[in-house]
């Protein structure tokens, strides 16, 4: 192995040809009674393999003849330990699982002359095949040669590595896929662990047997709908947990056109058909099913299929859509199967929306979300999950009116919580109560956010948002004024931020209130939301005037001085780069889209002087945002040509022109 490591140019062939006896020593040493004389032999064959300069093609005649004889050398090697009948019993020592590690690497390395042998290399394949029959560790080195066989056109393959190999490994997958029979929850599991478990199901598993349904066509999806009917709920898990893992392929033959492609057009529409009619029944089955009681991984394969199929169900079997998402609300409920739950729910909501936003849907939903939407037992974000899948069913709703009575439904409790919050806060005894208090605040702005945010397909003339918000404004201002922690102060940017892209011009009523309220938690929390929210607020209300335009400048200005003086005074103004770069990001999109109120304003050669001081800082990406605000400063757009006077003041002020052209002169290199 340490010779390897010289990268000298070694390579299989070089090996067999030269230094025979060492390969021959190193398949010994695999065979010998110690650990790390195994290990060691193991890892430098496979090193061997792995090199890049190791080639093993199915064209060359010297190739074909290493492949052969190393090929049976591994085939005797693995006899005389009884390799097969320790995989079949899954009774594998520390030296059978070196020697599947070298047979893996040897097989991913000659796939292509594998797969094109008519010889006794077909005898690695069956080596393979019980090695993804044994332990999790074991199958998983297998994966790559699965996958690899399907680079060689099928009819170069040798006979029985076409279909009849991919019905093997079909089953052999699905076998390694499916629970033990007696089986029942993780936590009384000793034969297996979860997280190896779902992690070679969700990975190796899925991208083999995509390969198998590549192949097999129809038979492959009639193989699941008999698992789908077995007696064993093992095995129904395991045909479900298949179709949902490979609902993109599954989607993709759905949409296929009359035009096939490599497929004659005959198996193609029959595959057509038995995935539509596979899934018909697996959602007519769920839309009626309920998990209370029913065995744990069941049930989050099962919601966790309807979340992966909502675009389908919408547009195939609308009839079927409302059942499967009473399905995902009823399983939020239990706690195992809670995060699957929500986000099926909020997919199901995002797809289905045009079709279960009516009225009598839309109130009979929020009625079972109440409890969720209370329950302290209930993680944050599944319960922002399920706020945003209901806001999306109000946002679909084409009554404006009755949009708007659901839609105070749905921030009624939020605004109720907020309230008492807010009331305990003068209460709290110790930072840490704040702090506890301060989350949930967050937490309620957060729901009133997401609860609005989608409500963006109303005419101006009848929006249900406005009401609703103005109903909320007095308790935000409150929550703004009794509670400046960053984490509040960033869910009500967020909340502002939202507001604007929802509801536009429809604003600007509150838009002076919310200005002046940005400006104030800045000075006392400088977090990355405000800055946001005033780049968004200038990019879209930039042109208004009167008692916006003076908020806005106002606000502009403040900004400007506090963060100005930070980086004269801070000791080490790099130690917030996200801010900084929202910072010139704002000021730079001022420029763009109201050079007017940003040159004039009196504080503006205060700000050339920190972008000028801020670009010899390391710090690449708030370096690059002083630097494009500086561009544009400089350089000016026909809308600030009237304001020139401003940028030529600035250079010429207390030597700035000197000093930015000593900045640049002494820039480093590669950060240019």
């Amino acid at each position: 192995q340490a010779w390897l490591s010289l990268q000298a140019g070694t390579s299989l062939q070089m090996l067999l040809t030269t230094c025979p006896q060492l390969l021959a020593a190193a398949l010994h040493a695999l065979a010998a009674q110690e650990s790390t004389l195994n290990e060691a032999a193991a890892n430098a064959l496979i090193e061997l393999f792995s090199a890049s300069n190791t080639q093993l093609s199915a064209t060359c005649p010297s190739s074909l003849e290493n492949a052969s004889r190393l090929g049976a050398q591994l085939i005797q090697l693995a006899a005389d330990l009884r390799l097969e009948e320790s995989l079949e019993r899954r009774d594998v020592d520390d030296r059978a699982r070196h020697v599947c590690r070298v047979v893996a690497a040897f097989a991913e390395r000659a796939v292509d002359i594998i797969a094109a042998t008519d010889g006794p290399l077909l005898a690695i394949v069956t080596l393979m095949m019980r090695m993804l029959g044994a332990d999790l560790a074991i199958a998983e080195l297998t994966v790559d040669f699965w996958c690899s066989i399907q680079d060689t056109p099928l009819e170069q393959r040798n006979e029985q590595l076409r279909q009849p190999l991919y019905r093997n490994l079909h089953q052999m997958m699905i076998k390694q896929c499916t629970l033990p029979a007696d089986f029942t929850t993780w936590e009384e599991s000793d034969e297996l662990q979860e997280e190896d478990f779902e992690r070679f199901r969700e990975q190796s598993a899925i991208e083999v047997l995509g390969t198998c349904m590549q192949l097999l066509h129809s038979e492959f999806v009639a193989s699941l709908r008999e698992g789908l009917g077995a007696p064993s709920w093992q095995q129904v898990e395991a045909a479900m947990f298949v179709v949902r893992g490979l609902h993109v392929d599954f989607k993709g033959v759905l949409s296929r056109g009359d035009e096939a492609g490599a497929l004659p057009v005959a198996v193609a529409q029959e595959q057509k058909r038995d995935v539509q009619d596979l899934l018909g029944g697996i959602f007519g089955r769920l839309s009626e099913w309920r998990p209370e009681g029913q065995p744990q991984p069941l049930v989050v394969t099962a919601v966790r299929l309807c979340g992966a199929y909502g675009k389908w169900l919408q547009a195939e079997k609308p009839n079927l859509l409302l059942g499967c998402l009473w399905l995902t609300l009823q399983a939020t409920e239990l706690p195992f199967v809670a995060k699957h739950a929500a986000e099926s729910f909020r997919a199901l909501c995002v797809h289905g929306r045009r079709l279960l936003g009516d009225p009598v849907t839309v109130n009979q939903v929020l009625c079972a979300l109440q409890p969720l939407l209370r329950s302290q037992d209930l993680d944050s974000e599944l319960r922002v999950a399920l706020t945003e899948g209901a806001a999306r069913l109000i946002g679909a709703m084409r009554n404006a009116s009755n949009a708007g009575q659901l839609l105070q439904v749905l921030v009624s409790d939020p605004c109720e919580a907020l309230s008492l919050l807010l009331q305990q806060l003068s209460e709290a005894p110790s930072e840490e109560a704040q702090r506890a208090l301060g989350a949930e605040i967050a937490l309620r702005i957060n729901f009133i956010s997401s609860s609005i945010r989608f409500c963006d397909n109303f005419s101006k003339s009848n929006h249900p948002v406005p009401p609703v918000l103005q109903g909320c404004w007095p308790l935000l201002q409150a929550a703004g004024t009794r509670c400046r922690r960053p984490e509040v102060v960033q869910a009500l940017c967020e909340l502002y931020s939202k507001s604007m892209v929802t509801l536009g011009g429809l604003l600007e009523p509150l838009l002076p209130s919310m200005l002046q309220q940005i400006r104030e938690l800045f000075c006392a929390s400088p977090v990355v939301g405000c800055l946001t929210c005033i780049t968004q607020a200038l990019q879209m209300y930039g042109e208004k005037e009167g008692a916006v335009y003076d908020s806005l400048s106002d606000a502009v200005e403040k900004i400007i001085d506090v963060v100005c003086t930070w980086i004269r005074t801070a000791p080490d103004p790099e130690a917030e780069p996200e801010l900084l770069t929202a910072f010139f990001e704002m000021c730079h999109r001022g420029l763009v889209f109201r050079p007017g109120l940003m040159l004039d304003l009196e504080c503006m050669p205060r700000l050339f002087e920190s972008a000028i001081c801020c670009i010899a800082h390391q710090e690449f990406q708030h370096t690059r945002a002083a630097l494009t605000f500086l561009c544009l400063f400089m350089s000016g757009t026909d809308a600030a040509n009237q304001f020139r006077e401003t940028a030529i003041h600035c250079l010429q002020q207390n030597g700035s022109r000197r000093r930015a052209k000593h900045t640049f002169m002494h820039w480093p290199v590669h950060c240019l």
